[in-house]
């Protein structure tokens, strides 16, 4: 086409014009189809339903999971997805440096995961079951195909079971097929198929509990297999890995399940067998027991018919044959085995028992004894464990019931103590306490001296005395000892006879004050203390005192009581010498007794 361009110029008013040729190209149509949907995997052809030809080129984008994801062909094919799903294609036409896109969404379907696997270990003969872990959505048909040595050749269950009869590789193919989509996957795997051994095995049985058993491997022998064999349980041991195992006992009779599991790694099998195992016979010895001294005593339990009974050792035994002998032991300890055989099976059981004999009960009283009056003493001897004691009478006993109580009497008795030994024959002893009557002891009657007297106190009726408290008294363990108090007193004194016993008695000592109170020496030296000799306490009528030196010389004489002697001379004034000087006192006290006292009073200067 042509286009013009016209220009007027407004001021001039001149114009002028040019002229061109414009070409236009043009798209009429940008379309396409594909071959979806189709399964993921499955190829996918893309076709161009719009411009074609020379002058245009292409471009595609296959959206996500697609191979190739791009492509600049007119017409691709072979475009293949990972996945299902919805993918949206881009088609691009371009002529000229004109371009013109369209969009389409394309479906592509899920397709099924074929997979399984089978249980182990593949044993011929031995069903295996099917495990389907397919991975599948919508409707769904199962496909299973086996070889000739199996149960089967095919299968459309989801979880066949299916069993070889012949050992080696085995091949087993599945595929999965979505009736919905017409999608499909197959797998397929190789399973190996093992021997099964044999498994048999026989026995020395019957045989009673306790003789050994041996058992033989009868099925698959050789080190490639491993063996393992269940007793029970009452079997000894109750199993072993051992191919041909001896010796096996059994602690109870009866039947007993055997059973032998044989391996080879993969496959094992096992036999089940029942043997008899003879029952023992029931030996029953009793429970073992005490008896006192000098009893006896059945043993066992009645007998059985068709058993045999056998006693060891025979001693003290009056049968030992018998299925209760009566025993009659002599030690302290016995014990006794039982042997009882089955007189068909010769089978044999044993059961012991121990006898234990108490000792004879001991009763001991003591000796003969003596006490005093009310006095106490110890009876018996020291406790045995397990015996039981009673005395009597119980006169003054503190516990009657025990080996050795105290007792206190007034009077001789004589006591019986009876023994037993966990109630076992009663034992008795006596015993005599003879009691002395105690002495008569005196003290003497009661004495009343002078303060600074003495006396001697007399006590009679004892062989041994003491004498309390033991204070002015010259030897508090004689009869007669010399006494001194300066206060009044009262002396207790305990005298024993020859028996040791003793008795007790008192006396008191009155003290009493000097009528009158003579100093023993006096300081005629004027200081004004104690400068004259005086006699003190109550005056006596006639009163006289007299002072004579060492010259047997009067030197002082007065009748007046409250005249003293001032250390001179009388009626001459000289001072006498210092020196023991004689005094003599004369008078009458106020009982109208004569009064003379005599002493000496030291001058001192």
């Amino acid at each position: 086409m042509n286009v013009q361009l016209y220009a007027i110029d407004p001021v001039t008013g001149c114009d002028n014009y040019t002229e061109e040729t414009v070409v236009v190209y043009t798209l009429q149509n940008v379309s396409f189809t594909s071959t979806a949907p189709v399964c993921d995997g499955d190829n996918v052809t893309f076709t161009n339903t719009g411009d074609s030809g020379m002058e245009f080129s292409y471009a595609w984008d296959f959206g996500a999971d697609a191979t190739p994801a791009v492509s600049s062909a007119e017409n691709p094919s072979s475009v293949k997805y990972s996945s299902g799903g919805d993918k949206e294609v881009t088609f691009t036409i371009t002529s000229n440096n004109c371009t013109m896109t369209v969009t389409q969404t394309i479906e592509i379907y899920d397709s099924p995961v074929a997979d399984f696997t089978t249980d182990a270990p593949q044993c011929e003969d031995i069903p295996i079951q099917m495990h389907n872990l397919s991975e599948v959505n919508g409707s769904v048909t199962y496909n299973w195909y086996f070889d000739t040595d199996a149960s089967m050749t095919s299968s459309n269950d989801e979880n066949p079971i299916v069993s070889y009869v012949g050992t080696g590789t085995h091949i087993i193919s599945l595929s999965v097929y979505n009736s919905t989509t017409g999608c499909s996957d197959s797998t397929s795997g190789i399973i190996t198929i093992h021997e099964v051994p044999d498994a048999d095995f026989s026995s020395n049985a019957p045989l009673c509990p306790d003789e050994p058993f041996n058992f033989i491997n009868e099925g698959s022998t050789g080190g490639y297999f491993s063996f393992t064999w269940s007793f029970g349980r009452y079997g000894i041991p109750s199993s072993s890995l051992a191919e041909n195992p001896t010796g096996i006992t059994f602690s109870q009779g009866g039947p007993q399940d055997i059973i032998l599991t044989v391996s080879n790694n993969h496959c094992s099998n096992s036999a089940y067998q029942t043997i008899d195992v003879f029952e023992s016979p029931l030996a029953d010895a009793g429970p073992d027991t005490t008896i006192c001294a000098n009893r006896s005593l059945l043993l066992g339990t009645p007998a059985i018919d068709g058993l045999s009974y056998f006693w060891t050792p025979s001693t003290y035994l009056d049968d030992n044959t018998a299925a209760q002998p009566i025993a009659s032991p002599i030690a302290e300890f016995t014990n006794f085995l039982l042997t009882v055989t089955d007189d068909i099976t010769g089978c044999t059981s044993m059961d012991s028992i121990r006898i234990t004999m108490l000792p004879t009960a001991i009763a001991n009283a003591g000796q003969d004894v003596s006490i005093c009056m009310n006095g106490t003493v110890q009876l018996g001897v020291g406790e045995i464990q397990g015996q039981s004691y009673l005395w009597s009478p119980t006169t003054g006993m503190t516990d009657s019931t025990i080996s050795n109580p105290d007792v206190t009497l007034s009077e001789s008795t004589l006591f019986t103590l009876s023994v037993s030994y966990y109630g076992c024959d009663t034992v008795t002893d006596e015993v005599m306490v003879n009691v002395f009557d105690s002495p008569v002891i005196s003290a003497g009657p009661d004495q009343t001296i002078v303060a600074g007297e003495q006396t001697y106190l007399n006590a009679t009726g004892g062989v041994g005395y003491t004498w309390s408290p033991d204070e002015f008294i010259d030897n508090p363990n004689i009869a007669n000892p010399l006494v001194n108090p300066d206060d009044t007193i009262t002396y207790v004194v305990i005298g024993y006879d020859v028996h040791g016993c003793m008795g007790t008695d008192s006396v008191t000592v009155y003290v009493t004050e000097p009528q009158f109170y003579i100093p023993n020496s006096f300081t005629p030296n004027n200081d004004g203390l104690n400068d004259v000799f005086y006699v003190r306490g109550r005056p006596l009528e006639d009163f006289k005192l007299q002072i004579i030196n060492r010259l047997n010389q009067s030197i002082f004489i007065t009748k007046n009581y409250y005249e003293g002697w001032d250390g001179t001379v009388q009626n001459y004034g000289s001072e006498c010498p210092e020196g023991a000087y004689i005094y003599i006192i004369t008078g009458v006290n106020e009982e109208g007794e004569d009064v003379v006292e005599t002493g000496i009073v030291n001058l001192i200067r």
